[in-house]
């Protein structure tokens, strides 16, 4: 096997994009960055607690089931803390500058939300949950 030929297998697993890392059953279930609308249902005050961590290089993205007509919002991007990529359990609330999780963890943001979210890691994140090998997710573990 060539230079070449890796070359070309590394770039037929990377995803170019959300959509993108989905690859099986399609019909069932879509990943894209969360809209205006999704994000504006998740808007409530948030109980005063301590936060889990910081998040930067932060971006909401959706898994919507399309059987279900459901749509799960869930924080990826940089902690802080933990100096590595996070990606959360299900958004229940957002203020704008932290949010809640169906887990009960609280996240600081920090600075403005990015378009372009760590694909691997949201691979790596789905396969470790379970979900990737329905999804044909491109395998990527940590």
């Amino acid at each position: 096997m060539d230079k070449d030929d890796i070359a070309l297998q590394l770039n037929q697993l990377m995803p170019a994009s959300l959509d993108d890392i989905i690859r099986l059953n399609r019909n069932m279930a879509k990943l894209y960055l969360s809209t205006a609308a999704e994000i504006d249902a998740l808007r409530a005050s948030l109980p005063i607690q301590a936060a889990k961590a910081t998040i930067s290089n932060w971006s909401l993205i959706t898994m919507f089931f399309t059987k279900r007509g459901e749509a799960m919002v869930y924080l990826t991007g940089f902690n802080e803390e933990e100096r590595c990529g996070w990606m959360t359990s299900m958004v229940t609330a957002f203020d704008g500058d932290a949010l809640l999780t169906k887990s009960g963890s609280l996240y600081r943001l920090k600075g403005d939300p990015t378009d372009r979210p760590d694909l691997p890691l949201i691979c790596a994140t789905l396969n470790a949950w379970g979900a990737g090998r329905m999804l044909g997710v491109p395998k990527f573990f940590y």
